[in-house]
């Protein structure tokens, strides 16, 4: 909620995608800049950002039309309309909004427009019903919002589970290794105590040999 942090830091954003050459990204960040200035009743600045964005984005069509993935900048500029009484302008996207029935937020955001559009018009049937659709589109949004938090629940369970496999996996192995080097280490220790009585048995059997050579020639010059 601390919208005026949000500013500051997106404005930065863009600043920096400026800096290092990215400037075709900045664009992305300019609508949520527009909703939070129109929240704050700066509709100069508001207007100013708006048109940067429609005018240098490349986002939009000859006819107005904005790219696929990015209609929910309708709403942000019915928003902008609404504020300044332009409630004809609003209703136009408002009503562009309803054309993406396959995404319950575009929907959503687009009851909610038109609702409160007719309701400052003084149209209380149009209110109720696009109040109702609103109400109606919320709670849809509000399941598929859930769904996907227990889908990203549970992909973080698994990921925590595999990540844990993963350490004792880790931890096995390096025990494995410390088994081995322990291994190899003694079969060194081995192979070098059998070398050393190797090594002493042939000493003292030449001693012995040579003993029994020399008592052998005194026996024999005696």
């Amino acid at each position: 909620g601390q919208t005026d942090s949000a500013y500051i830091t997106n404005k930065k954003a863009c600043q920096l995608f400026d800096v290092y050459g990215y400037e075709e990204h900045k664009y992305g960040f300019l609508n949520m800049q527009v909703g939070i200035l129109l929240e704050n009743k700066n509709y100069i600045e508001a207007k100013k950002i708006s048109e940067i964005f429609e005018n240098e984005s490349g986002f939009f069509d000859k006819q107005g039309n904005i790219s696929k993935g990015k209609e929910i900048y309708y709403y942000t500029k019915g928003q902008y309309y609404y504020s300044i009484n332009k409630t004809d302008s609003a209703l136009i996207l408002y009503y562009k909004l309803l054309n993406h029935a396959s995404d319950i937020n575009l929907s959503e955001n687009g009851y909610k427009g038109l609702m409160e559009v007719y309701n400052k018009l003084g149209k209380p049937d149009s209110v109720m019903k696009y109040a109702q659709l609103f109400a109606n589109a919320n709670d849809s949004a509000c399941l598929i919002s859930s769904a996907e938090e227990i889908n990203r629940a549970n992909a973080l369970y698994n990921y925590n589970a595999s990540r844990r496999q993963a350490e004792i996996s880790k931890r096995e192995a390096e025990k494995y290794k410390t088994t081995i080097a322990i291994g190899w280490l003694l079969a060194f220790a081995a192979i070098c105590l059998i070398c050393y009585i190797i090594i002493r048995f042939r000493r003292k059997t030449k001693q012995q040999f040579t003993e029994l050579n020399n008592m052998y020639f005194d026996t024999l010059t005696k």
